[in-house]
This record gives structure tokens, sequence and C-alpha cells, in this order.
């Protein structure tokens, strides 16, 4: 989990801006281009990725109009979007 003690990843794909991965553990965060798996992968597109973590868009209604997928561990995704919330962004 994100903010458990066991490492975690998330992988975005995000069509032509690209695969990105990002790794959670040992209080470090890294960030790299390309992956082949993931934890978590979250499919969607740049602007719409963009629009979630403004707050112009609401994560779940995204997914519901089917602009964003998940698959894989689906608690990832979920305390992603809580951590956006904490953060003064909508969810």
């Amino acid at each position: 989990t994100l903010h458990g003690a066991e490492p975690a990843s998330i992988g975005f794909r995000l069509g032509a801006a690209g695969d990105w991965l990002i790794q959670v553990g040992d209080g470090r965060v890294r960030v790299d281009e390309g992956f082949e798996t993931a934890d978590c992968i979250i499919e969607t597109t740049e602007e719409t990725l963009l629009a979630i973590l403004r707050g112009e868009q609401n994560p779940r209604t995204a997914r519901m109009a089917g602009k964003v997928r998940v698959s894989g561990n689906y608690e990832i995704a979920s305390q992603l979007s809580r951590m956006a919330q904490e953060r003064g962004m909508e969810a």
C-alpha cells in the first residue's frame, strides 16, 4: 500500500503521453518511464489525469464514464484518490 511499510508500484498508461511507473517504498518515491508490470495499473489520457489532479474531474465519475480503467490492486488506486483529496484536490 502507499502508506504502509511494503513497497507499492503504480503504472500509468497515458496514451500518447507514454507509460509511467511510480514506485513507493522505504520512504522514497521513484518515477520511471515505461513498465511491464505494476501492483496497480491506471489507464487514462494525460488530459483526464491532469483534470483529476487539478480537481476538475471526479475520479469515480471518470471511471464510471469509461475515461479511467483500473486493474490490479484497486486499494492502491483508492489510496491515491484519498491522498489527492487530503491535498485539497477534488476526488
